[in-house]
């Protein structure tokens, strides 16, 4: 039996269209990340990632909407 297999796994990790990854970005097991997302240099992300949102900071915490509500919905 191979070890690694074995382990229970939280998922894999879906990243949406559009997404910019800074530098050194670090993603953890089972996150989603939604569709024209940014994510800061040297993040770890270990939560969801709403659609069109900017985010940062160890653990990466949103730091603002990249557009309104509605221009969101339009866009999805």
């Amino acid at each position: 039996m191979d070890i690694v297999t074995a382990m229970p796994s939280r998922g894999d990790i879906v990243v949406g269209n559009d997404v910019w990854f800074g530098y050194r970005v670090t993603v953890m097991p089972g996150v989603w990340i939604g569709d024209g997302a940014i994510i800061a240099a040297g993040a770890v992300v270990a939560a969801d990632v709403p659609p069109y949102t900017i985010v940062g900071g160890n653990a990466a915490r949103p730091i603002r909407q990249r557009f309104d509500d509605a221009d969101v919905q339009r866009l999805q």
